[in-house]
C-alpha cells in the first residue's frame, strides 16, 4: 500500500483527513480501534440540521485539536466557519461549544474574560 501512495506510516494522515473535513465543511470523520487496527470512517456532505449531537461534538472536538496544533483556539467565529453557519446564528454554534464543553472533550482557555470573547482549547491542552 505505501508503494503505490495509497497509505503511509508517517503519522500525518490523520491530520490530513481532518483538515480535508473541515476545509470542505464534511461530516468529521469518525475513527475507532480494532484489534490492532485504525478503521476511519469518512462520510458524505451533510447539512449542520443532519448532523446528530454526537458528530457536532465529534467536529469541533477535532476542531479544537487540529487548531490547538496549529497554534491557534477555537472561538464562536471559528465554529461558525466550521459548519458554514451564519453570524446572526451564532447561537448554534454557542450550542456546539456548550456540548462539546459538557462532553468535556474541550475546554474555556479563560474563565476571566466575558462569554462572548471566550476562546476553548482540547481538554488535554
Amino acid at each position: 500500500m505505501r508503494r503505490i501512495n495509497y497509505c503511509e506510516e508517517r503519522g500525518s494522515g490523520i491530520d490530513k483527513v481532518v483538515t480535508e473535513a473541515e476545509l470542505y465543511q464534511l461530516p468529521p470523520p469518525n475513527f475507532r480501534i480494532s484489534g490492532e487496527n485504525m478503521i476511519s470512517t469518512l462520510y458524505s456532505p451533510k447539512s449542520l440540521q443532519e448532523m446528530d449531537t454526537t458528530e457536532r461534538i465529534r467536529a469541533c472536538y477535532q476542531h479544537a485539536a487540529l487548531s490547538f496544533i496549529m497554534d491557534k483556539r477555537v472561538t464562536n467565529t471559528t465554529i461558525r466557519d466550521r459548519f458554514g453557519i451564519e453570524q446572526q446564528n451564532y447561537p448554534a454554534a454557542s450550542k456546539i461549544l456548550g456540548e462539546t464543553v459538557i462532553a468535556k472533550l474541550i475546554k474555556i482557555y479563560d474563565n476571566n474574560v466575558p462569554k462572548n470573547q471566550r476562546s476553548y482549547v482540547p481538554y488535554w491542552a
